[in-house]
């Protein structure tokens, strides 16, 4: 069982990554609407969204995500903890 769970992941990796290199073609900001973030637990894409949200690259953040599909609930921040140390709520 743990093989198969074990190989789910990999092929869902894959299919994130083939996702990912299709969206993302260049590290080079350029000015867009809106910024979707995808849900998750660690700090990186979301500071640097803001970061950009604040230099005037896009006018709206959309956040999205904050319920673990297993949990049910949002698990806590993973990257960070030193300073993201609260409990967040979510929908």
């Amino acid at each position: 069982m743990k093989y198969v769970k074990r190989l789910g992941r990999v092929m869902d990796d894959c299919i994130i990554t083939d996702i990912t290199n299709n969206i993302f073609l260049s590290d080079r900001p350029s000015k867009v609407n809106i910024v979707f973030l995808r849900g998750g637990s660690f700090s990186n894409i979301p500071e640097r969204a803001a970061k950009h949200y604040h230099i005037g690259y896009a006018p709206l953040l959309l956040p999205s995500g904050g319920v673990s599909v297993e949990s049910g609930k949002f698990n806590g921040v993973k990257s960070k903890t030193d300073i993201y140390d609260k409990e967040y709520r979510t929908d």
